[in-house]
């Protein structure tokens, strides 16, 4: 049995305003890239596969947890802010790209996968992976679910315990709901 090597390549532009606790952080063949100003000492950050990337602008406060796989990249925009348990799941060569300037709120869930194949009679997988965008300015409430395939357009906020698994393409709106719809046009938010 070939012996696999736990090898994480940490890029970064750490200074000391940067926090990481580097022991939250494992896998294989992993690529983390950090910006300067960051507190990541409650995130834990699991590469699971090789070629996995994972790239942080600067002053972003992120709590939680990501899975990065197989030929997979997140990338977080500078000053991007969460509170607790914020799970990110980034599998099957897929992105999930994240703004400048967003808040999410505690529990949030971003996937980009189903977690396990579902295949019809024949044996085709009918529940392919796909990538996920969250624009710039984009706030999500408590417990928003964000499923795979989504693009939320800029300065738009998901209301608490929604569930957004289709695309939104207008900015300036407030989606809610299960499944999530628009509910308010031509709104602006700020931090």
């Amino acid at each position: 049995m070939k012996e696999m090597k736990n090898l994480l390549k940490i890029k970064s532009q750490i200074d000391s305003t940067s926090i990481i606790d580097l022991n939250n952080v494992c896998g294989l063949n992993g690529e983390l890239i950090v910006g300067s100003g960051c507190d990541l000492r409650n995130l834990r950050v699991i590469f699971s596969a090789p070629r996995s990337i994972l790239q942080i602008g600067n002053n972003c406060n992120i709590a939680g947890i990501i899975k990065i796989g197989l030929q997979s990249t997140c990338v977080i925009g500078n000053n991007v802010t969460s509170a607790r348990n914020l799970a990110i799941v980034v599998l099957e060569s897929t992105t999930c790209s994240i703004g400048n300037d967003c808040l999410f709120s505690n529990d949030v869930i971003i996937r980009t996968c189903d977690g396990h194949h579902i295949n019809d009679l024949k044996g085709n997988r009918i529940n392919t992976s796909k990538s996920v965008r969250i624009e710039d300015r984009v706030w999500l409430g408590s417990r928003v679910i964000i499923l795979k395939g989504v693009n939320i357009c800029s300065d738009s906020v998901v209301g608490a315990g929604s569930v957004v698994s289709q695309s939104f393409n207008t900015s300036h709106v407030i989606i809610a709901g299960n499944p999530a719809r628009i509910v308010k046009n031509d709104i602006c938010w700020k931090y």
